[in-house]
């Protein structure tokens, strides 16, 4: 089995960054990629509801709690996890080809990055708006 690709993408608040990567994502699995999405924040936030089940059951002192229907599923993990953990979820549950990481920061991550914000530690490519060169770098050593 090939081993995930992982690529992040970082840049300032409002440099397009949310709509290249729905973009790329629409593009990946039209070619019939599976792709996972990771939106990484430096702000704290609080994605559950107050007064939701969810919600209760942390409160009650619930380390995880998961939201699971008939279309869809929601984990929530109240405890602050390396961005390593979570692509190793991502992995188990849902074996995808590609992650595509929104404010990527691990230095490990290659990324890339979109406008003038200061390059950071593995920087593969600044993109300058020409999406045809941005999917040959992504595809490539798919």
């Amino acid at each position: 089995m090939k081993k995930t690709r992982i690529i992040g993408f970082y840049g300032y608040s409002g440099s397009g960054k949310t709509s290249l990567l729905e973009r790329i994502t629409k593009e990946l699995s039209k070619r019939g990629l599976r792709v996972a999405v990771i939106k990484q924040s430096d702000k704290n936030a609080d994605l559950d509801e107050e007064g939701r089940d969810t919600y209760r059951l942390i409160q009650a002192g619930a380390k995880t709690a998961a939201f699971y229907s008939s279309n869809q599923a929601v984990l929530f993990l109240k405890n602050r996890k390396d961005i390593w953990e979570i692509i190793r979820i991502i992995e188990q549950s849902g074996n995808p080809q590609i992650i595509l990481v929104e404010g990527a920061n691990d230095p490990k991550i290659n990324k890339i990055r979109i406008g003038e914000k200061p390059k950071r530690e593995n920087t593969i490519y600044t993109y300058d708006g020409d999406f045809k060169v941005l999917m040959n770098i992504i595809l490539k050593e798919m």
